[in-house]
């Protein structure tokens, strides 16, 4: 798969777990740590994006953040 292909992916895979964090904003029903897993999946998914798309390079697999930043 070419890499914009893939960044493509990942892109739609971030919008997903973006949209499901803030659908569950509501703090009376969801905690913290329920939402803030889907905000760090969209940030990776982003990152990995960035990384094939304007470094050129192959994310790695990882969930690590600082990793990938």
């Amino acid at each position: 798969m070419a890499p914009a292909e893939t960044s493509a992916a990942f892109l739609r895979i971030a919008h997903c777990d973006l949209r499901a964090a803030m659908a569950m904003a509501d703090s009376s029903v969801f905690e913290e740590d329920t939402w803030g897993f889907y905000l760090e999946q969209a940030t990776e998914k982003s990152l990995k994006a960035w990384l094939l798309v304007l470094a050129r390079e192959q994310p790695p697999f990882t969930h690590n953040l600082r990793l990938l930043l």
